[in-house]
């Protein structure tokens, strides 16, 4: 098993630079979104909504 460990390296290093390199998710915006509200924001913003719901189902 010779070379066994410098191929598991360049794979490792491989992937890591592809993460970082080529895109991984796709995110379309809307026309009426604000330029600031990026992905980011809209990440949070679903979370909190996720978060509300079931308060607002307890109070009702």
């Amino acid at each position: 098993m010779a070379g066994q460990s410098e191929t598991l390296a360049l794979n490792s290093q491989l992937l890591t630079l592809q993460r970082r390199q080529v895109p991984h998710r796709e995110y379309t915006t809307r026309p009426t979104d604000q330029p600031w509200f990026g992905y980011c924001c809209h990440v949070a913003a679903e979370a909190k909504y996720a978060d509300w719901l079931p308060y607002k189902r307890s109070s009702a």
